[in-house]
């Protein structure tokens, strides 16, 4: 059984890191969608400069935003459409033989972005949106384990090769 004393600090952490986790949700959602009119009106060198500093917002929430969805990399349907930060990173940055998408495809890319951030927004800021203090340290294992294993190898932002960036 815990004391009052580290009950007050259980609750103290879990409600500041819920404060935390929508502040980032906020400014995640704001800037996506600077980013995504960026994307959409094919301003390709502003939106690879807005990519990193925007996706920083969602990198540090990873943890407990995928409890929603990833919106990282979705794949949708039977015809495995892929959506998300990733398609529009290889969008960006294109490899070697990748044609890139049409001006509609881009349209539909960052509206599907915006809409599923705002969405993520909607859910942290309602009222039955709980974090416990395991949600908190589970998030925080899973942060180093990713860090570890995708982040330091370059494997998340194959593309724009932008993957120190999350360590910010």
């Amino acid at each position: 059984e815990v004391s009052s004393d580290e009950k007050a600090q259980i609750d103290a952490a879990v409600t500041n890191y819920t404060a935390y986790v929508r502040d980032q949700s906020g400014q995640l959602l704001e800037q996506t969608k600077s980013f995504a009119e960026l994307y959409k009106k094919g301003d390709f060198e502003a939106a690879r400069k807005a990519y990193a500093p925007t996706r920083m917002y969602y990198e540090r929430i990873e943890p407990t935003a995928e409890a929603f969805g990833d919106i990282d990399w979705q794949e949708e349907g039977a015809d495995g459409e892929w959506t998300g930060w990733h398609a529009i990173e290889k969008d960006l940055w294109r490899p070697d033989g990748y044609q890139g998408l049409s001006e509609e495809q881009r349209t539909a890319m960052a509206d599907k972005l915006v809409e599923d951030t705002q969405k993520l927004y909607d859910l942290v800021y309602s009222n039955d949106f709980k974090i416990s203090l395991s949600d908190i340290s589970n998030g925080a294992i899973s942060l180093l384990e990713e860090v570890a294993t995708t982040k330091i190898t370059g494997e998340e932002e194959a593309f724009s090769h932008t993957d120190l960036y999350d360590f910010v």
